[in-house]
C-alpha cells in the first residue's frame, strides 16, 4: 500500500460518519449556522471541505465564495459605518499583513486613512479606541441617575393619561366597596339585617372586589415591567462602551446601528467623529451631562423632551440578550 493511500475501511467510516450525519432531511432543514459558521468544525461546509477530505478534496484555488454563502472574521467591524469627512463617501477597511496592522481608508480622496486600533507601530489613537471613547462620553453621572429615571416614568405616565386615570377610578372604587363591606358587617352586628340578607349582598361586593383587585394587579404588574425595562435601559446606555468592547461582531454592528443609526462621519486628521443622527435617548444623556458639567448643581430639567423616549429608544427589554 502506498504510504499516502488510506485504508478503505477508514474511508467507509468518514463516508457513513457524513452521510449519517447529514442524510436529505437534515440538509433540507438546516439554519444558516449549520450550513457555515466561523470556528465551528462542525457545519456542512467544514464536513464537505475538510471532514471528508480524504475522500477527494474540493479547496481549490477559489476559497469559501464556492459555497455562495460564507462567513469570515471581522477585524473592522465599524466598517460600512464611517464616512469620509472630505467627500461623504463610505470609508473602507483593509489590512497590512505583513505588519499585521488594519487601516480604515477612503477610496476616493488621497491620503485619508486612519489606523484602525492603537498599537505601539501605530501610535496614534486608533479608530476603534476613538470610538469606545465616543461611547462612553454618553453616560450620565451617578447622581443624575435616579432623577432621570424618575423623569422617564413621568413621560410615560404623560403618554398614557387616559390609563392612568382609569386607574384611580378602579382606586376610588375599591374603597368604596370595602367601606360598604365594612358597613355590611355592622349593620349585621347591630340587627339591621339578618344573615341571608348579608350574605347576599357580601357575596356581591366580593365578587365585585375580587373583579378590581384583579385589574389593580394587571396595573401593578405594568409599572413593575416599566421599572424593569427603565432600569435595563440604564443599565445598557451607563455601560454600552463596555457591551460593544466585549461583543461579537454582530453586536458590535447592532449597537453602532442603534447609537448612531445614520453612521458616523470621521475626520482622520483630527481624529475626531462626527455624529450625522444619534438615538433619541443618548441624545438627551449627552445634553443633560453637558449641563450638569456647567452646573454641578442642575436637576434635570422638567421640560426636558421625553415624550415618547420609552417607546421609541429602539430598545427592547432584553436589550440584544446582553
Amino acid at each position: 500500500m502506498n504510504k499516502y493511500e488510506i485504508p478503505l475501511h477508514e474511508d467507509e467510516d468518514i463516508l457513513n460518519t457524513f452521510l449519517e450525519k447529514w442524510t436529505i432531511p437534515n440538509i433540507h432543514t438546516m439554519t444558516l449556522q449549520q450550513y457555515t459558521d466561523v470556528d465551528n468544525v462542525d457545519t456542512f461546509t467544514y464536513w464537505v471541505e475538510n471532514g471528508t477530505s480524504q475522500l477527494g478534496s474540493i479547496r481549490g484555488r477559489i476559497g469559501s465564495p464556492k459555497f455562495g454563502l460564507y462567513k469570515i472574521k471581522s477585524t473592522a467591524p465599524i466598517t460600512g459605518h464611517l464616512f469620509c469627512s472630505k467627500c461623504g463617501n463610505k470609508l473602507t477597511s483593509y489590512e497590512v499583513k505583513k505588519k499585521v496592522l488594519h487601516y480604515y481608508c477612503c477610496q476616493k480622496c488621497k491620503g485619508v486613512s486612519i489606523n484602525a486600533n492603537t498599537t505601539k507601530r501605530a501610535k496614534k489613537i486608533g479608530v476603534h479606541e476613538m470610538f469606545l471613547e465616543l461611547l462612553a462620553s454618553y453616560q450620565l453621572d451617578n447622581q443624575l441617575l435616579e432623577p432621570f429615571k424618575a423623569q422617564l416614568k413621568l413621560s410615560y405616565k404623560n403618554m398614557h393619561q387616559e390609563d392612568y386615570e382609569v386607574e384611580q377610578a378602579i382606586k376610588k372604587r375599591l374603597n368604596e366597596v370595602n367601606s360598604k363591606l365594612e358597613n355590611l358587617t355592622e349593620k349585621l352586628i347591630e340587627g339591621v339585617i339578618d344573615n341571608d340578607t348579608y350574605g347576599k349582598y357580601k357575596s356581591k361586593l366580593e365578587k365585585e372586589l375580587s373583579e378590581l383587585n384583579a385589574e389593580i394587579n394587571i396595573d401593578d404588574k405594568k409599572i413593575s415591567n416599566l421599572d424593569n425595562f427603565i432600569n435595563s435601559i440604564l443599565e445598557f446606555s451607563q455601560n454600552v462602551s463596555n457591551h460593544w468592547c466585549s461583543g461579537d461582531y454582530e453586536t458590535k454592528v447592532k449597537i453602532q446601528e442603534l447609537v448612531f443609526p445614520d453612521g458616523l462621519v470621521l475626520n482622520p486628521e483630527k481624529r475626531q467623529y462626527l455624529t450625522k443622527k444619534v438615538n433619541r435617548l443618548f441624545e438627551l444623556i449627552s445634553s443633560i451631562s453637558r449641563d450638569s458639567r456647567v452646573d454641578k448643581k442642575k436637576k434635570v430639567s422638567k421640560n426636558a423632551d421625553l415624550s415618547s423616549l420609552v417607546a421609541g429608544t429602539g430598545l427592547e427589554p432584553v436589550t440584544f440578550g446582553l
